[in-house]
Parts: C-alpha cells; sequence; structure tokens
C-alpha cells in the first residue's frame, strides 16, 4: 500500500533538512525524522524491540522506527475508518506528525501541504498525486 522508499526521504526532508544529528522541539525530538519518545515507546511495546533515543541519530534505524510505526497505526487507521477511499500517504504524514491520529487533525493538513509539495519538486507523483485504481 504504502511505498516506504519514496516516503522516507520525504519526511526526512521535512523534518530535519536531511541532517542526522538534529534536536528539536525543546530536546522532545531527535535525529533525521525528529522522532519522539512517545514513538519509541509505542513501536518498542508493539514490537517487543528495545530502541532508545541514542539510536535515532542513526538514519537507518530512525527509518525502521518511523516504518513501524507508521506500518501499525495506518493500519488501525484504515480499519477504524474503513478508509480505503483515503490517501494513505497523506494519513501516514498526518500520523508522523500528529501522533496515532492526525490524519484527523485540522493541524497536521498543513504538514501534509509541506509533504506534497516537496513530492512535486522531485518527481514523487505516487505520493502527491496518489489515486486509488478501482481495480484492487
Amino acid at each position: 500500500m504504502i511505498n516506504y522508499i519514496l516516503l522516507i526521504p520525504l519526511l526526512i526532508h521535512i523534518e530535519s533538512s536531511g541532517r542526522d544529528y538534529v534536536v528539536g522541539d525543546n530536546g522532545t525530538a531527535v535525529g533525521c525524522l525528529q522522532i519522539t519518545a512517545g514513538v519509541i515507546e509505542d513501536v518498542n511495546r508493539i514490537y517487543k524491540t528495545d530502541y532508545t533515543k541514542e539510536d535515532c541519530y542513526n538514519r537507518q534505524t530512525s527509518s525502521d522506527i518511523c516504518i513501524k510505526y507508521l506500518s501499525y497505526w495506518l493500519e488501525k487507521a484504515i480499519q477504524r475508518e474503513q478508509a480505503e477511499i483515503y490517501n494513505p500517504y497523506e494519513m501516514a504524514c498526518r500520523i508522523w506528525n500528529g501522533g496515532p491520529r492526525g490524519y484527523q487533525k485540522e493541524s497536521t493538513e498543513v504538514y501534509w501541504e509541506k509533504i506534497k509539495r516537496r513530492a512535486k519538486e522531485i518527481g514523487t507523483y505516487d505520493v502527491a498525486n496518489y489515486k486509488i485504481s478501482n481495480d484492487r
């Protein structure tokens, strides 16, 4: 459903401008994907892993954490909303920005617009112009 190879670089660009060793949100978000303690706690609880805040400075590990988090919460959101009519890229981005129900928050719409704009700039049209085909 989601091609994370396309999505993760977009998130990294928006979150950290591609920098791995960045701290934001008054010290609560770290690494290239600006991962918070809540994301780490969720992933560790759900997947029985033992990621730490320090792990988030490694780009591959940050990507793994992000994919696990989004895979879990996106599936829950789609089940909850019976959301086949939603754009899964939009839902994933808004969840990343606003938490498990972030796709419902008006405050995450601006974040999604930033992602779409960047996707169009670099030619990642699968993300920016996602269309649901009838032959699923």
